[in-house]
């Protein structure tokens, strides 16, 4: 338990400190970029990225996390599955080259076909890096994982910038996301030490399959309808209302990447090697529960009150029609993360077959009300998805909750408190943030975040909320004393 606990630590800190590097490298970058390109260029690009996302879960088929679950791998599972997503990748890459002009003319943008066609290069590329990944993951070894991720990210972003500079417009959005597969590729392979033999079982494709065939499906049906709304704006709006909805969703996701990303990664391969104790499990979430919950939620309510100055500022007035949508996606951002944790719950216990029934249900709920929404404008979406990821929040925690025996009541108690005190926080600063008006743009910001983060700090200590004990205890101290060591 000791040795588990110090890999996940371990693990958590290097993940942790490199999700915060990459989104801070990501944020930077896509700064430069939006300040140069236009949205009808982030409009074209979504487009694209919508098929090369659903092609990406085509080639790995779901077998990593089955590998990862999986205590008893061999070197032949880990070939066999290799060859089988390097062909995958080779396969995919010739039909999206054949019949990309095909999503041209789904959209009405030609340009969309030729920008797939550059793209698709992708999938033989990052096909090679699936299996030196997954084995990186599975031995918690995330100092590599992150090495590879931070270079991949830097490289690909300055690629970006400069031909951005150079007027190659999308194109530039089209060569970042190609250098990045090869830079990641190339470095994840090297770093994990990893050949395979030149051997292939069926027998070892047949073993995973059923646990990889559910994750599959739920990977398909989650990301078809994950991105719907951007399938939908891309068919049915311009592609510069497509660019500015895409803004909105990526800045949300920002800091939800900065603190939930690095934690997902180590918690799967973690809780599967505790997915038959229940106690440990319930220990262990209730503790993840009030971290999130007391990092999140201030977070996003802050957002909602500094959004106005602060995409003024980072992305210029062209951008200004993301702040409601902006706001309106903030209220509910929370809610994602938790729900990652629960996912993970699942999976770590074997239950990939639920985790897809459960997905499926709740990704048709959230289609049905995208399409209902979408005569009403982008703010309308925006709402329409915010209502749909409320509802969804309750089984979210109950599924879980009952699987290891911490109910949902249990779960509501530890958020609802982070949750009320910054709501007021955030409530108490707004007030005054009209007042702010004829300040600079920057200490439109500054003021009242630094409002929020006081009354919201000061008010979980005097009720002495665990949330802040354990980032205090488990991050802050550690990262302070290895800094003076």
């Amino acid at each position: 338990m000791k040795d588990l606990k110090k890999k996940t630590i371990a693990g958590l800190g290097w993940s942790s400190a490199g999700n915060l590097i990459n989104q801070v490298i990501k944020f930077v970058i896509s700064i430069f970029l939006a300040r140069i390109l236009m949205p009808e260029d982030f409009g074209l690009m979504a487009m694209v990225i919508v098929f090369t996302s659903l092609a990406q879960v085509f080639m790995s088929f779901g077998f990593g996390s089955a590998l990862i679950q999986d205590k008893k791998t061999t070197q032949l599972d880990f070939s066999s599955i290799f060859f089988l997503n390097v062909g995958i990748g080779f396969t995919l890459f010739i039909i999206t080259f054949l019949f990309s002009d095909l999503v041209g003319q789904f959209y009405g943008e030609s340009e969309v076909g030729k920008l797939l066609r550059y793209l698709s290069i992708t999938f033989v590329i990052s096909s090679f890096g699936i299996i030196p990944n997954v084995i990186l993951t599975k031995e918690i070894k995330f100092q590599k994982v992150t090495s590879a991720e931070t270079t991949s990210i830097l490289l690909s972003g300055i690629t970006a910038v400069i031909l951005a500079y150079l007027d190659f417009g999308v194109y530039s959005l089209i060569f970042q996301s190609i250098s990045a597969s090869v830079f990641r590729t190339v470095i994840i392979f090297l770093l994990a030490g990893w050949l395979p033999t030149l051997a292939f079982s069926i027998a070892s494709i047949k073993k995973y399959l059923s646990f990889s065939s559910n994750i599959f499906f739920l990977n398909i049906i989650s990301q078809t309808l994950n991105e719907l709304d951007t399938i939908l704006i891309g068919k049915f709006y311009p592609a510069a209302s497509l660019g500015v909805f895409n803004r909105a969703k990526t800045l949300r996701k920002y800091p939800l990447s900065i603190i939930a990303g690095g934690l997902n990664k180590v918690l799967y391969p973690s809780l599967s090697k505790i997915q038959n104790d229940n106690v440990r499990l319930t220990k262990y979430y209730s503790s993840l529960l009030h971290v999130l919950a007391f990092l999140v939620i201030p977070i996003m309510f802050t957002l909602i009150v500094v959004a106005k100055p602060l995409i003024i500022l980072v992305l210029t007035e062209k951008w200004i029609e993301v702040v409601p949508i902006f706001q309106i996606l903030c209220l509910v951002g929370f809610m994602i993360p938790i729900g990652g944790i629960n996912s993970n719950i699942f999976l770590s216990k074997g239950k990939s077959g639920f985790v897809l029934k459960f997905e499926t249900v709740k990704r048709i709920f959230f289609s049905l009300v995208i399409v209902a929404s979408l005569p009403y404008g982008l703010q309308g979406m925006a709402i329409g998805m915010s209502i749909a990821t409320s509802v969804t929040f309750i089984p979210n925690l109950y599924f879980p909750g009952k699987l290891i025996g911490f109910s949902m009541i249990k779960q509501l108690k530890i958020i609802l408190p982070y949750l009320l005190i910054a709501t007021m926080s955030a409530l108490i600063a707004y007030t005054y943030h009209s007042s702010l008006n004829s300040f600079d743009l920057l200490l439109q910001i500054l003021i009242p975040s630094i409002q929020i983060f006081i009354l919201y700090i000061g008010l979980v200590f005097v009720l002495k909320l665990k949330g802040l004990e354990l980032v205090k205890d488990n991050i802050v101290f550690p990262l302070i004393k290895k800094n003076i060591n």
